[in-house]
């Protein structure tokens, strides 16, 4: 069976840091600007709907989408972090489990309290000749007079079907279709463990 990174999970959003390179002339150390703090990313992540799962389940499901497809090199590392999160007193797992969790993973995930708030309904006013879209359920159609179109995506929830909204306010302006780009995601033939011969393995594979 094969496994892929597409896991959405509403217990824990795992963010990947992307490296950039160091612009020439730069001074500031190297140790300074990786040394982000982990609130100014999460206060850019949109959390998803809460999740239907046992609690549990979720914590679970949550954990396997960092250990195999997060940013740390070993799977124990992410181990690691799991068990310092739990033992707590009170229930389990609880909003301390999922803190905990995220800040010993060093700001590679984040614990955000999930937002039900589903899409509402595409709306187009129009600007003079510029129409204004906002993405939302529905179809979306353009006035005869658009000359340019603007795409509202502020504040919109991450909830089912807001890839399909995105897609439906953005294909009216677009006289035929475009390439997207590719997607490089990592592609898991079973459970590889640490031994030094598998029969598993795990590769980078290029998905459209």
């Amino acid at each position: 069976m094969k496994y892929y990174n597409f896991t959405v999970t509403s217990f824990l959003a795992a963010v990947t840091l992307l490296a950039c390179s160091e612009p020439s002339g730069t001074t500031e150390p190297a140790s300074s600007r990786d040394a982000l703090n982990a609130a100014d990313w999460c206060a850019r992540v949109a959390a998803g709907p809460p999740s239907a799962d046992d609690p549990r389940i979720a914590l679970s499901t949550a954990h396997a989408n960092v250990r195999y497809f997060g940013v740390h090199p070993t799977f124990n590392e992410v181990d690691q972090a799991l068990a310092a999160s739990l033992g707590g007193p009170g229930p389990y797992p609880s909003e301390r489990t999922l803190s905990t969790y995220a800040a010993q993973l060093g700001g590679a995930a984040c614990a955000l309290t999930a937002d039900a708030k589903p899409l509402g309904k595409a709306r187009v006013h129009s600007l003079g000749p510029v129409a204004i879209v906002r993405p939302g359920t529905g179809r979306v159609s353009l006035p005869p007079s658009t000359r340019a179109v603007l795409v509202d995506l502020r504040g919109l929830p991450a909830a089912d079907g807001l890839r399909s909204a995105l897609e439906s306010a953005v294909a009216p302006a677009l006289a035929s279709p475009v390439a997207r780009a590719t997607s490089h995601v990592r592609e898991h033939f079973g459970m590889t463990d640490e031994v030094r011969e598998n029969v598993y393995e795990n590769t980078i594979q290029p998905v459209a």
